[in-house]
């Protein structure tokens, strides 16, 4: 199967219509020094506003230029950021940290767009230093209420999210109490969702591949089928059946239990919503 980059998505609201798949890189873990990080990190909180700030500037670009460094320093700022964002409601100043940081990751993907090969060592160093915990915190922004938020978001997650990760938006599409509301931010949210998840459909292995399946079949159920209000939510759950159905070959990831060194949904990731019969590692 082809597999592209993202270099962007069109959204409405934020709102993903539909998610190409893209390259997978490995998960090796990194850890930035902490001493390189601290830059980033003030920038991320505000600086001598740290924790307060909603008004200070954004990351600046001279910290950009050297995506090695300041990719693994983001994620490590975003990751921060979960004790803050336990819910999609939050403050202010979370929300101004948070777009800092994700602005930051896509002031650097912007930089590097061309050629693709550029952006796609650009995505692998943020998944190398990636971990379920931040693929919850940018969850939780896709659910937000707001714009900004949502896209930032969207536009960071569906293009570093792969079968180490995707466990964090499947266990927030559980969250049923919130996402079902008819409110616009909860519809919106769990679009974004179910966009984000369909990016890994073609290429999920064995335990991702019914996880992506059962979270589908679970609102497949709830979903009204003739109410204008979800026509774009009904469009991306027919859009994840059918790149589920891509993987038909017999050598398709499907039938291959994730690899040793892709599991860090099994190791690192504890369910908050999902059922234990419908979301197994």
């Amino acid at each position: 199967m082809t597999r592209r980059l993202l270099v962007g998505l069109t959204c409405a609201f934020a709102a993903c219509h539909s998610v190409p798949a893209h390259a997978e890189g490995k998960n090796l873990g990194f850890l930035a020094p902490i001493d390189e990080c601290s830059l980033y990190d003030d920038a991320v909180t505000g600086g001598s506003t740290a924790g307060t700030s909603t008004t200070a500037p954004p990351v600046p670009e001279k910290l950009l230029a050297d995506y090695m460094v300041a990719i693994p320093c983001l994620v490590s700022a975003l990751e921060k950021l979960k004790a803050e964002m336990d819910s999609p409601n939050f403050s202010p100043v979370v929300r101004a940290k948070f777009l800092r940081a994700t602005g930051a990751v896509r002031t650097i993907m912007a930089i590097n767009n061309s050629p693709e090969e550029k952006l796609r060592k650009v995505i692998e160093e943020f998944r190398k230093a990636n971990s379920p915990d931040v693929a919850s915190v940018l969850s939780f922004g896709a659910r937000s209420d707001d714009y900004n938020t949502r896209l930032n978001a969207m536009l960071v997650l569906s293009n570093v999210v792969d079968n180490t990760t995707v466990c964090a938006p499947i266990d927030h599409l559980y969250d049923a109490g919130a996402l079902d509301q008819g409110t616009g931010a909860a519809i919106k949210g769990r679009a974004n969702l179910l966009a984000v998840v369909s990016v890994v459909a073609p290429w999920a292995y064995k335990e991702n591949y019914a996880n992506i399946s059962n979270v589908r079949e679970f609102w497949s159920k709830k979903i009204p089928p003739n109410d204008p209000k979800f026509k774009q939510t009904l469009e991306i759950l027919e859009n994840i059946r059918a790149r589920l159905d891509s993987q038909k070959s017999s050598g398709s990831n499907r039938f291959v239990p994730i690899p040793e060194d892709l599991q860090k949904c099994k190791r690192k990731f504890t369910a908050r919503w999902a059922p234990s019969d419908k979301f197994k590692y």
